[in-house]
């Protein structure tokens, strides 16, 4: 290029007719705000993306552990040898220290309780006689140990909605079992417990059919003592409200089934089908009678709200059942 095209170049790019190279400043500012708008819509669906999969992980997590702790409570009751048809008021005041349990509060229910037998495989210590001198109780206890090999424990399954730091469903289901002995190999009994066998009272436990309160006949052995503070097992979190009012509809179709209707010659426990619905049970009426094979139909729904701290409601709250027929039976008799 000589110096005359240099000139006129110069010149007609002082004069604006020539584009310069490169972006102006609103083409750059425009570029920007593309960029921005398409970073936050990327960032958007990112949130959407995760948000959904925590909900799914929840539900799928909430529905894992309801599965296994219906599967705990009927492998418990496959080993019960009864079945409260009602649970009363009488048979939760003799519990021993129930009303001291920890993290229950005063919306607990009692949903089922029964007797199940726990194995023995072991004598205990006291019932050596190399060990030395022991009482005629003590031989009678052994001896009802070397016979059955057993003893009995007392299980309630309870739902409580208590507030708690540590547990954050709507609700939750709580294990108490009342167990024979503290310490088996010294033949140590629990405080408050009698033993149904003996007496034959299981409907009206701790009663006998003479009305007599056989736990008030028996010594306390810590009346003078701060006694120890039971310690239940919660089974499971993150079970639905117990009350819940409304269920799945042509206009709410996210929200859970109506739960079963327990069958004919079936108790519900407990009764009142309004005020608790997400964990009940179905226990076939037995009108008193021993001897015969008892089954029960375990409901249990589950709910996600509130774990990992999710805040919305997730979709179609698990429902759950599952039907038991127990292995024990007291008085076994043929048909």
């Amino acid at each position: 290029m000589n110096n005359k095209q240099l000139f006129w170049l110069l010149l007609f790019r002082q004069l604006g007719l020539v584009k310069k190279s490169g972006f102006s400043i609103v083409e750059k500012m425009l570029s920007l705000v593309m960029a921005g708008m398409i970073t936050s819509a990327l960032i958007g669906m990112m949130n959407q993306f995760i948000e959904s999969d925590k909900q799914q992980a929840a539900f799928l997590a909430t529905e894992k552990d309801a599965q296994i702790a219906l599967d705990y409570i009927t492998e418990d009751l496959r080993e019960a040898v009864f079945v409260y048809e009602e649970i009363s008021d009488t048979l939760i005041a003799a519990l021993p220290d129930f009303s001291a349990i920890p993290g229950l509060g005063d919306s607990a229910q009692p949903i089922l309780a029964f007797w199940k037998t726990e194995p023995v495989t072991d004598l205990p210590n006291a019932c050596n006689p190399a060990n030395g001198f022991f009482s005629a109780l003590v031989q009678e206890e052994c001896r009802l140990l070397l016979t059955k090999r057993n003893a009995y424990t007392l299980v309630v399954y309870l739902q409580t909605t208590e507030p708690s730091d540590k547990w954050l469903g709507k609700s939750r289901i709580v294990r108490y079992a009342l167990s024979k002995y503290t310490k088996p190999q010294q033949l140590t009994i629990s405080r408050g417990f009698v033993d149904p066998a003996i007496y034959n009272n299981f409907f009206i436990w701790p009663y006998d059919k003479d009305g007599v309160n056989r736990q008030a006949q028996r010594p306390d052995p810590l009346a003078n003592t701060t006694p120890p503070q039971p310690q239940p097992m919660v089974l499971v979190d993150f079970i639905d409200i117990p009350n819940r009012s409304e269920f799945r509809s042509d206009s709410n179709p996210n929200l859970p089934p109506e739960p079963l209707t327990c069958p004919t010659n079936y108790a519900r426990v407990p009764e009142e089908a309004d005020t608790h619905n997400s964990f009940f049970a179905c226990v076939r009426i037995t009108e008193g009678r021993l001897g015969v094979n008892q089954d029960i139909i375990v409901y249990l729904r589950a709910n996600a709200e509130g774990r990992d701290r999710l805040t919305k409601t997730v979709e179609h709250i698990p429902n759950l059942q599952a039907q038991v027929t127990l292995r024990g039976v007291i008085d076994k008799f043929g048909r």
